[in-house]
Formats: structure tokens, C-alpha cells, sequence
């Protein structure tokens, strides 16, 4: 999936009339009215950029059959996949609005901001050389300079990393975009299995471990860390990590079901059933005992309950998929306090 950014998307057009007439307005309209929250300045910039890499623009009204928590973008056909905010229900809001793309199970982490994907996006279709390279790094740059054309060039010429494949030349393009921009991470997995590739398993673990430290919260990057480690035998491990992802999102752990059922069982689950008929349980399980001994605050319960549906969901134990949870998570969220959070899951063209 995103692993592959540099196969050239071919866009229905690429002229420059295509950008100033994208009716990118509904979706500053859905942050600010619905969602509650401030729109990025750089939100055409990114709807533009996205486009031009051969995505279609997606109306953020059009919600159904993806994560309640999302905003779309744009829609990958060929990936069958979408790209979307993630509005999470006790987001601050000075904290920006990270940007996700779907999969089988749910969701995968692709950028913290909209600022540092533009500019990463700047930096790879500049690489590719596309048509309309320059005039999209002059439009993001009205907005306050982010990206001088060519700035990439001086890693490649520096001699420091071998230049002889377009695989070396990618992944000097990951070490610019996590030297420059910001962190990603799909860069670091990139790197850490280049560094196993060449035998270097201490440094390809200290990647990897790293990207688990600056994107906690995810799952996918504990995942990959417990594929690594079992790549490398080291078994015992690869289950305490593994069982240390299952305390993540269950939907952010993997791209396909496949692989969230090996992580399942990595964990020493016997089935990936069991832990969803677990979930499924848990979000109607009121905890009394829990509120009238141990003193638990009761409007934890629904918020608590609503994150157990949202499991339940990626493991497959609810008929009908995120769709079928949308009104009782919604109710869960108006319960446990967060009216806004549930009007926005609400929200949803039929």
C-alpha cells in the first residue's frame, strides 16, 4: 500500500485549471461545523497535492462504511483505500490533525500534519519528476515557504549513501524526509529493514524502536517491531511485544485481517475469536461491581465501552462493520461527556 509512493499515479488531469476548480470548500466547511476544529492552513494545498497524485476528491459528508472517526479526503482507487483526518474523541485542539489512509482492518498512520505531508508530497513529486512539480511548490510556498526546489539533491550528492539504484535513491529520500520534514512512519520501516538486509540488526532494531517510541498510541509500529524480532528468532520476544501491541487500537495494529489474526496469535491468543468475542462482551458490560467497589467513575464506563466496540469491530465480531456500531458509539460518547465527538460520528450522508 503505502509503501509503494513512488508508482506514478496517472491523473485524469494535470493542468493547472483542475486545481482552482476542486470544490475543496465542504471540507473546511465539515472541520469547522462539524468536526469542531480548526481548519489547517495548508488543507487545499494537501486536497490538491493528493489529487494530482491521482486520487479522487471525496466529499467529508460521504462517511459511510469507514471508521466513525474519520474525515475523507480523497479515495485511492487503485489501492481501494481512502485519505482521511483522524478526529480523535479527546483531541485537544491545539494538537494538529493527523492524516491517515484506511485498509482491510482500519486505519494506518501516514502523517502527524498536514504541513509536513504537503512538504514531503513537495519533495516526492519532485523526485518523480512530475509536470506540475514547480507550480505546486510555488502554491504551498505562498502560504509561507516550506520547500525550495532541489533542497533534496544535496543528500543524494553528498556521497554519504551508495546512489547506484533507485532503491538507494528512495531511501535517501527517507533519510531527507526524516532529517527535514518531520517523522513517518513508513520511512523508518523502510530504513530498518534496509539495515537487516545488510546485517545490521542492532541498528535496524534502534529504528525500529524508535519509530514505537515517536508514534505511541499506533499500533502498526509495534506490530512491525514484533514481525522483526520473530524475523530474527527471537520468539520470546516477538510475544511480549506482540502482547504488548494488543494494549494499542486493535484497528491501527494491521493493513489486513490476515496479519492483525498473526498478531493475535503471536500475543498467545488461540484465535483471533476469542479476543473479539472478548471485546464484543466488554462494550455492553456496565462494570457494575467495578463502580460500587472499587470506586470506578461511572461516565468512564460508556468511553471505555465505546473504545471495546471499536475492536470489536476490526476483529470481526459485530455484523455489519463500522456502519452497524456509528449510533451506539455515538451514544456512548454522549454518555461518557463528549456531545461534540458524538455529533460529529453522527454525521454521515445516507
Amino acid at each position: 500500500m503505502f509503501l509503494s509512493r513512488f508508482t506514478k499515479a496517472i491523473p485524469r488531469k494535470t493542468n493547472k485549471q483542475l486545481f482552482s476548480t476542486l470544490p475543496v470548500k465542504a471540507h473546511s466547511t465539515f472541520l469547522t461545523d462539524v468536526a469542531k476544529f480548526t481548519v489547517p492552513t495548508r488543507i487545499n494545498s494537501l486536497i490538491e497535492l493528493l489529487v494530482l497524485r491521482g486520487e479522487e476528491l471525496v466529499n467529508p459528508y460521504d462517511r459511510a462504511g469507514i471508521n466513525p472517526f474519520l474525515i475523507p479526503l480523497t479515495y485511492n482507487a487503485q489501492e481501494k483505500s481512502y485519505t482521511c483526518y483522524i478526529r480523535w474523541p479527546t483531541q485537544r485542539s491545539e494538537m494538529d490533525l493527523q492524516i491517515v489512509q484506511t485498509n482491510e482492518v482500519g486505519v494506518r498512520l501516514i502523517s502527524l500534519n498536514t504541513d509536513q505531508y504537503c512538504h514531503r508530497l513537495l519533495v516526492e513529486n519532485e523526485f518523480q519528476g512530475h509536470t506540475n512539480r514547480n507550480h505546486m511548490i510555488e502554491k504551498v510556498n505562498a502560504d509561507g515557504m516550506l520547500y525550495k526546489s532541489g533542497d533534496y539533491q544535496g543528500l543524494i550528492n553528498s556521497g554519504k549513501f551508495p546512489t547506484n539504484t533507485p532503491e538507494e535513491l528512495a531511501l535517501i529520500i527517507d533519510r531527507y524526509i526524516l532529517t527535514k520534514i518531520g517523522q513517518f512512519p513508513d520511512c523508518y520501516e523502510r530504513l530498518s529493514l534496509d539495515f537487516l538486509t545488510k546485517q545490521k540488526e542492532t541498528s535496524s532494531l534502534v529504528t525500529c524502536e524508535r519509530a514505537i517510541s515517536l508514534f505511541y498510541g499506533w499500533g502498526h509500529p509495534m506490530n512491525f517491531h514484533t514481525k522483526l524480532i520473530t524475523q530474527l528468532g527471537r520468539h520470546h520476544e516477538a510475544k511480549e511485544s506482540a502482547k504488548s501491541s494488543m494494549g494499542m487500537p486493535k484497528w491501527t495494529l494491521a493493513s489486513t485481517f490476515q496479519e492483525l489474526e498473526i498478531a493475535v496469535q503471536t500475543a498467545g491468543f488461540t484465535n483471533i475469536k476469542i479476543v473479539g468475542d472478548m471485546h464484543k462482551f466488554r462494550a455492553n458490560d456496565p462494570r457494575t461491581k467495578d463502580i460500587e467497589e472499587e470506586g470506578l467513575n461511572p461516565i468512564q464506563v460508556p468511553l471505555d465501552q465505546a473504545a471495546h466496540l471499536m475492536d470489536a469491530v476490526a476483529l470481526r465480531s459485530i455484523d455489519g462493520g463500522w456502519d452497524a456500531i456509528r449510533n451506539d458509539l455515538a451514544a456512548r460518547y454522549r454518555a461518557g461527556g463528549y456531545p461534540d465527538m458524538a455529533t460529529f460520528i453522527d454525521c454521515v450522508k445516507q
